[in-house]
């Protein structure tokens, strides 16, 4: 269990990387409508408010920009946007060290630095994902229950295939087969739901896991017809 359970962490968070992701070359990215100020305006915006508010306040722009560079604000409210700039925050803390490290790539390189660099991170946050937070000293994060949801319907259609080779091989019915086949992969997935995994800091979060997750909040049942149809195709090679 715990072995198949590792593989389904790599192929979830390696999802955005294939052809099941469902994601068009990734466009341009949209200039930030908000204000970036200069240098001198940075460096006293961070004497004045302080290493952990000016943090919160990095995370706060990147998560706007994220919503205007993936067109999120039909599917975004007041609440939403709270909880993924708390999770961004918390995220930067990982990723940077401390608050004070932030502040100072914000003195240095300004909120483009880090539009460039986590937009995606927070738009997952936007879109249900967890980000890398600290968990006994560790990068930790979750996956979401949708993401594993969608693993697990994909494994179910690949049981059938399963169960009948096991037929051909040693002669068990296919009913039983798949029955256990399913058993098992619900198991894992309500194993997946509640476990956090250890990644590395540096981890980059997979844009095309980002466009398929907009896809699948948009038109949920075209979206999953065009997963199972791709899971077929690949099934059939």
């Amino acid at each position: 269990m715990r072995s198949s359970l590792a593989v389904t962490a790599a192929t979830l968070l390696l999802v955005g990387t294939t052809p099941l992701a469902l994601a068009a070359p990734q466009a341009p990215l949209p200039s930030c409508s908000q204000h970036h100020p200069g240098r001198q305006h940075r460096l006293e915006s961070v004497v004045k408010q302080g290493d952990s508010r000016m943090t919160r306040s990095v995370a706060g722009h990147i998560t706007l920009y994220a919503i205007e560079r993936y067109s999120l604000k039909p599917l975004v409210n007041d609440s939403t946007y709270g909880h993924a700039a708390a999770l961004v925050t918390s995220y930067l803390k990982v990723q940077y060290g401390n608050p004070a490290a932030v502040a100072a790539q914000f003195v240095s390189a300004g909120y483009q630095h880090f539009d460039r660099s986590h937009v995606d991170e927070a738009a997952a946050a936007l879109l249900g994902f967890d980000l890398p937070h600290e968990a006994s000293g560790r990068a930790v994060f979750q996956l979401p229950p949708q993401l594993v949801d969608l693993w697990a319907m994909t494994e179910k259609l690949q049981n059938s295939g399963k169960a009948y080779l096991l037929q051909s091989f040693f002669h068990i019915p296919p009913a039983l087969t798949k029955a256990i086949l399913d058993f098992q992969t619900e198991q894992e997935a309500k194993l997946a739901k509640r476990v956090g995994f250890n990644i590395p800091k540096g981890y980059d979060f997979p844009n095309g896991l980002i466009t398929a997750a907009i896809a699948a909040r948009r038109d949920p049942q075209a979206t999953r017809a065009r997963f199972v149809q791709a899971v077929a195709d690949a099934g059939s090679r």
